[in-house]
C-alpha cells in the first residue's frame, strides 16, 4: 500500500518536472532564435512589457501616447509588473518566458482538479501528462503574451464553478461568486472573455435541466463579474468621462476582422488612415472630442457598416477565419516552418481527435461534463467575427484535453483494470 502511494507520487512528480523542464527549454531555445533588435516575435508583447514597466514604476497607464490611456486591460501588465518588482525593475524577456512557463504547469495543476472532480483521479494525471507535452500549451506557455495568464484564470474560473454546484448553499453562493471573479480577472487579462458568463448561463437555462439551480449560481457568477470588472470601468470613467466596458480598441479589432482588405489574419497597417484623417481634423479645428474614443467610434462604425453592406463577403469571411482557428498547421510563417509545424499539427489532431471521441461518450452523462466544450464554441463564435489564428483555440484546448483524457483513460486503464480482474478471478478459482 505504501509502495503503490509512494510509485503514484512519484508519477505525478515526474509529470509536473517534466512539464516544467519542457517548458524553460523551450523559453531557451524560442529565445535564442530572436534578435537583440526584435526580443519579443510579437507586436503585442512589446506593449504588455511597456505597461507592466510603467506600473512598477508607478507612471501614468498609456501606450501610444496621452491620448491611448485604455488600449489594454491591466491583467497581463499587472503580472509583468510583479516580474519587474521581483527582479529589480530589470527583468529580461527571457524571465517573462519562464514566469509564463511556471503559470502554464500551475494551470495544469488546477486543470488535474477538474478532471479529478469530473471523472476520477486516473484521467486526472492522463490530462496533466497530455498538457505537460501538448505544443500547443508549450508554446503559449513561452510567449510574452496575455493567452498564458488567462489559461489559469479561465481554469480557475471552471474549477470554482464546478465547486458551486455540488456545495452547499452558503458554499455555493461563495464559489460561484468566486468564479465571477476570476471570470473578471480572465477578462482583464484578454477582454474577449467578458460575454463568456452570461454566454454559458443562456446555454444551460435553454439546454440543460435545473434551471432554478443554474440561474441562481448563474446570478452570483454574474454578481461576481460586475464587481471584478468595476474598479477597470471606475478607472475608465475618470480618464474619459465615458462608460468604456473594456479598451479603446475594440474598434481597431474590429475592423481589422471586417473591411474591404480582411483576411482573416490580422494587419493593422489600416489604422495610419483613421489616424491622419482624425488627426487633419483636430488640426485645423473642425474635431475637440475625445481623441482615443473617436478614433475607436470610427472603427467601429467603419467595420460594422462593412459587414452589412456586404453580408456576402462577411459570411465567407466567417468561413475562413473558422478554418484559420482549427487549422492543423500554423497560418503564421514564423511557426509555419522547418520541423516546428509538425509536432504542433500532430500534438492538436491528436487531442481534438481524442476529444471528440470523449464528448461523444459522455453526450448523455448531463451538462456538467459537456460544459468544457464551451469555450472552444465560445471562441469559434467569437473569432468568426474578429481575426483569427490558431493561437485563439489554445485556452480551449486546455479543457479539451480533459475530454481527451477521459477517453484514453477509458481505452487504457479501464481494459488493464478488466484484465487483472479476470486474472485474479482465475488465480482465486484455480
Amino acid at each position: 500500500m505504501y509502495q503503490d502511494g509512494k510509485l503514484k507520487r512519484s508519477a505525478w512528480l515526474a509529470v509536473f518536472i517534466t512539464a516544467l523542464a519542457v517548458r524553460i527549454g523551450a523559453a531557451v531555445y524560442w529565445q535564442d532564435r530572436l534578435p537583440d533588435s526584435s526580443p519579443y516575435a510579437f507586436g503585442d508583447s512589446h506593449s504588455y512589457w511597456t505597461l507592466g514597466l510603467l506600473i512598477h514604476k508607478g507612471e501614468p497607464y498609456q501606450y501610444g501616447g496621452d491620448d491611448a490611456q485604455m488600449v489594454r486591460t491591466p491583467g497581463y501588465p499587472l503580472i509583468i509588473a510583479g516580474l519587474h518588482w521581483l527582479a529589480g525593475g530589470h527583468p529580461t524577456v527571457l524571465y517573462g518566458r519562464i514566469l509564463n512557463a511556471v503559470l502554464g504547469v500551475i494551470t495544469i495543476g488546477v486543470v488535474v482538479l477538474i478532471a479529478s472532480r469530473l471523472f476520477n483521479s486516473t484521467v486526472g494525471w492522463v490530462s496533466a501528462a497530455i498538457l505537460a507535452v501538448y505544443p500547443g500549451a508549450i508554446s503559449m506557455s513561452i510567449m510574452i503574451l496575455s493567452e498564458g495568464p488567462f489559461c489559469l484564470f479561465m481554469a480557475m474560473q471552471f474549477y470554482c464553478l464546478f465547486r458551486a454546484y455540488r456545495g452547499t448553499a452558503i458554499s455555493r453562493s461563495m464559489w460561484a461568486t468566486g468564479s465571477g471573479v476570476l471570470a473578471a480577472g480572465a477578462t482583464l487579462i484578454r477582454p474577449s472573455w467578458l460575454l463568456f458568463t452570461p454566454f454559458l448561463l443562456a446555454l444551460l437555462l435553454l439546454f440543460a435541466s435545473q434551471r432554478k439551480c443554474h440561474f441562481s449560481v448563474g446570478m452570483m457568477a454574474m454578481i461576481g463579474l460586475l464587481m471584478g470588472m468595476t474598479p477597470w470601468w471606475i478607472r475608465n470613467y475618470q480618464v474619459s468621462d465615458e462608460f468604456v466596458l473594456t479598451t479603446s480598441r475594440m474598434g481597431a479589432s474590429l475592423y481589422d476582422g471586417l473591411s474591404p482588405k480582411a483576411t482573416g489574419g490580422s494587419d493593422m497597417s489600416f489604422i495610419s488612415g483613421f489616424y491622419a484623417k482624425l488627426n487633419a481634423e483636430v488640426a485645423d479645428g473642425s474635431f475637440s472630442g475625445k481623441y482615443e474614443l473617436e478614433l475607436d467610434h470610427r472603427m467601429k462604425t467603419a467595420a460594422l457598416s462593412w459587414a452589412v453592406e456586404n453580408p456576402t463577403a462577411a459570411t465567407s469571411l466567417a468561413i475562413k477565419k473558422l478554418g484559420r482557428m482549427w487549422n492543423p498547421l500554423p497560418n503564421d510563417n514564423r511557426l509555419n516552418s522547418g520541423i516546428l509545424k509538425w509536432p504542433l499539427a500532430i500534438g492538436y489532431f491528436v487531442v481534438v481527435c481524442t476529444a471528440i471521441l470523449g464528448t461523444w461518450r459522455i453526450r448523455r452523462d448531463g451538462w456538467e461534463r459537456l460544459i468544457l466544450v464551451t469555450p472552444a464554441i465560445y471562441f469559434s463564435l467569437m473569432h468568426m467575427v474578429f481575426v483569427s489564428s490558431i493561437r485563439y483555440r489554445q485556452p480551449a484546448m486546455i479543457l479539451l484535453a480533459v475530454l481527451a483524457a477521459s477517453y484514453l483513460a477509458d481505452c487504457c486503464f479501464s481494459k488493464s483494470k478488466k484484465a487483472d480482474a479476470v486474472e485474479t478471478e482465475v488465480v482465486d478459482v484455480g
